[in-house]
């Protein structure tokens, strides 16, 4: 009995590919059923895992040839969440999200969790110097997550939906990014900053369903917001 998914190519055979007959195979393979997808992606996650050097440049021939094959943007990118990237590696990976909208909107999960798993006080997290840049790329998957029109009309635990979402995984990344720099700036914190204080009113203020999930998460981080600035916290988080 074959257990777990089917290998098309193992993972050596793969990384013996160079990045264009990779591609070839990949654009070119028809599949018996889903599974032998799945299983491919699987061991290309796998081989992009093992070598950050080799899906870069997986990554090169795919911007050069202007592919978006969704199944492979989302094996590389959840490889790179797997892996955990370096300080180099997270310049790399947000300069090219950020000059490529379609990568976000094709892989807003796994955008979404990267962003958020970089904050979570490990060695792998989004340097300090690199905040900037990383919450440029979560607007971008923010307005992905408003424009996508997923829709769910009944939940007991709407918490549970919102942390499962690309938008409530987004504004755990934005407010834990806030906490982390409030306690890098003690007494010199003045409140939120302008640019933080848009993106949560549109949140706040937002009609999307997005935004419905992001005000979820808003709520149950009321403490936390209070202690980033009082004011705005009574003004737009109690009356939610």
């Amino acid at each position: 009995v074959q257990r777990g998914l089917p290998r098309v190519l193992s993972v050596r055979e793969i990384k013996e590919k160079n990045p264009e007959e990779l591609l070839e195979f990949v654009s070119g393979f028809k599949p018996s059923d889903d599974l032998e997808i799945h299983g491919l992606m699987d061991s290309i996650r796998e081989a992009a895992s093992e070598s950050y050097d080799w899906s870069r440049k997986v990554v090169q021939v795919l911007l050069k040839r202007d592919l978006w094959i969704s199944e492979l943007w989302n094996a590389l990118i959840s490889a790179w969440r797997q892996k955990g990237p370096t300080e180099e590696q997270w310049q790399e990976i947000l300069s090219l999200l950020d000059g490529n909208d379609k990568v976000i909107d094709l892989c807003l999960y796994e955008v979404s969790h990267l962003l958020e798993d970089g904050t979570k006080g490990t060695e792998h997290d989004i340097p300090p110097a690199m905040s900037s840049d990383a919450k440029i790329v979560a607007r971008k998957a923010w307005a992905a997550s408003e424009r996508s029109g997923e829709k769910q009309e009944e939940a007991e635990d709407w918490l549970f939906v919102a942390i499962n979402r690309p938008a409530g995984t987004l504004l755990e990344f934005w407010l834990r990014t806030l906490s982390k720099n409030r306690q890098e700036l003690g007494d010199q914190w003045k409140g939120l900053p302008s640019e933080d204080e848009r993106f949560l009113s549109r949140v706040v203020s937002g009609e999307s369903y997005a935004a419905e999930l992001g005000r979820v998460l808003v709520a149950s981080q009321v403490f936390l917001l209070f202690s980033l600035d009082e004011a705005w916290t009574i003004e737009n988080v109690i009356p939610l």
